[in-house]
C-alpha cells in the first residue's frame, strides 16, 4: 500500500505542475497542527481505499479559481477546490491500478473537518497541501 501511496502523492505532484503551474513537493517531517484549513475536500472512493480527502489552503483555491473563471469569490473558490480535488485524485488513481489496487472514485464534496488515515503533505509556494488516504 505505501508503494501505491508514493505513486499516488507523485501523480499529484506531477497534476499540479500541469494544471496549475505550481511546484510541490513532499514534506516528510509535517507537523500535523498548523494553520486551520480553508478547504477540506472528500473524495469517496469504493474498492481498496473508502476515501482520499484533500485539504488545501485558501491560496490555491483562490488561484484556481481565478484560472478557472477569473473570480475567487468565496463560493467559486469551494467549487475549485473540488474540482481540483477531482482531477488529482481521477489522474492518481491509475498510480494505484499500475499497483494492483482496484479503487472507483465518486464525485467530492466539501466536508467540515478530516478523519484520521494515512496522510501525506505537499509543500507548494501558495501554502500546504495535505492528503488523507482512508483504507476500506
Amino acid at each position: 500500500m505505501v508503494e501505491a501511496l508514493n505513486a499516488f502523492v507523485a501523480s499529484a505532484i506531477s497534476t499540479l505542475r500541469d494544471t496549475m503551474q505550481v511546484d510541490a513537493t513532499v514534506d516528510c517531517m509535517a507537523s500535523p497542527n498548523g494553520p486551520r484549513p480553508r478547504f477540506v475536500v472528500d473524495v469517496g472512493v469504493s474498492g481498496d481505499l473508502s476515501s482520499v480527502t484533500w485539504v488545501f489552503p485558501t491560496e490555491i483555491a483562490r488561484e484556481l479559481a481565478r484560472q478557472m473563471v477569473g473570480t475567487d469569490d468565496d463560493e467559486v473558490q469551494g467549487f475549485a477546490a473540488m474540482e481540483l480535488a477531482n482531477v488529482l485524485t481521477g489522474r492518481a488513481v491509475m498510480s494505484f491500478a499500475s499497483k494492483g489496487l482496484k479503487i472507483e472514485i465518486h464525485p467530492p464534496e466539501l466536508v467540515a473537518a478530516v478523519a484520521p488515515g494515512m496522510r501525506a503533505r505537499l509543500l507548494t509556494e501558495l501554502g500546504a497541501i495535505e492528503i488523507v488516504f482512508r483504507q476500506a
